[in-house]
């Protein structure tokens, strides 16, 4: 990889890290209602795809602090959008109204 191709990587791995589209539960929210002015809800497919880019970078950057991100990502998948008949949520909502409309 070459180096501006690495620098273009680490800036926007670092957006990921800051950008407040991470939740501290491990799930990624999709966007932030213009209504409320808060992330409306979680998306259980781009946490999945968090997970996946998480995991890889764990196994090549070794375990660093990708690792637990990947773990709480994978623990909010299972946790909050795995259902007890086998079917994923594709979005947790941050409040039961905001699933309504």
């Amino acid at each position: 990889m070459t180096a501006a191709a690495t620098a273009s990587l680490a800036r926007r791995l670092e957006w990921l890290r800051t950008s407040g589209i991470l939740a501290e539960d491990g799930g990624v929210h999709a966007f932030i209602d213009e209504r409320s002015g808060e992330h409306a809800y979680q998306y259980s497919e781009i946490t999945g795809y968090f997970l996946t880019l998480t995991a890889k970078l764990a196994r090549f950057q070794g375990a660093g602090d990708w690792a637990p991100q990947a773990k709480r990502a994978g623990y909010w998948l299972l946790r909050e959008a795995v259902q007890p008949n086998g079917a994923v949520l594709c979005r947790k909502y941050a409040t039961a109204d905001q699933g309504e409309g």
